[in-house]
């Protein structure tokens, strides 16, 4: 099997689309510094305080994800996810520079909280769907009996549930949750 690195965003996206969550994963990683680089660069300072471009990251990959999943011509024919990723990019930004410049919000009627309290805002966002990213990666690494305990678990499924419809003894459940919580807390 090739690694992620050599295949093309066509192969990765083709791997995406038949479950395999490493290939999003590797497509995260390929482009989520460009497109915080450019999310940056096109934000402008006056709404530094308004928006974090890891949130137009996270829409972006959120938006890409939705395509792949429901959209069958994706990738431009020369196999490449940045020119789609850029559109997507700009965009985003654009949406968030005209929301935050409506009349309402309008960046000159306000002061940002990061300028009154002198501090700097933490985007529970971003970390959520990082945590979320390490909690797919360490998913897609379990077998399938173990992924069908830790997935009916995140359905909100309660431990004797989830014992009784997979025929498996409650505590066989109880130390797969383990097992995924600690490996989960040590990789973040």
């Amino acid at each position: 099997m090739m690694s992620a690195a050599t295949l093309s965003d066509h192969d990765l996206v083709d791997q995406y689309r038949a479950g395999d969550q490493l290939a999003a994963t590797a497509l995260y990683h390929k482009y989520a510094p460009r497109v915080l680089a450019l999310a940056k660069s096109r934000r402008g300072r006056q709404f530094a305080g308004r928006f974090d471009p890891e949130d137009v990251v996270q829409a972006v990959f959120v938006a890409l994800f939705s395509k792949l999943d429901y959209e069958v011509e994706t990738v431009p024919d020369r196999g490449e996810l940045w020119g789609l990723l850029t559109a997507l990019t700009l965009n985003k930004v654009k949406n968030m520079v005209e929301f935050h410049s409506a009349a309402k919000r309008a960046v000159r009627r306000t002061v940002s909280a990061d300028d009154e309290a002198g501090g700097s805002h933490r985007d529970t966002r971003a970390e959520s769907a990082l945590l979320n990213l390490v909690a797919q990666e360490y998913l897609a690494r379990l077998d399938d009996d173990k992924r069908r305990v830790v997935k009916l678990r995140l359905h909100g499924h309660d431990i004797p549930e989830i014992a009784d419809r997979l025929h498996r003894p409650r505590r066989t459940v109880e130390r797969i949750l383990h097992d995924f919580r600690e490996r989960l807390t040590a990789s973040i």
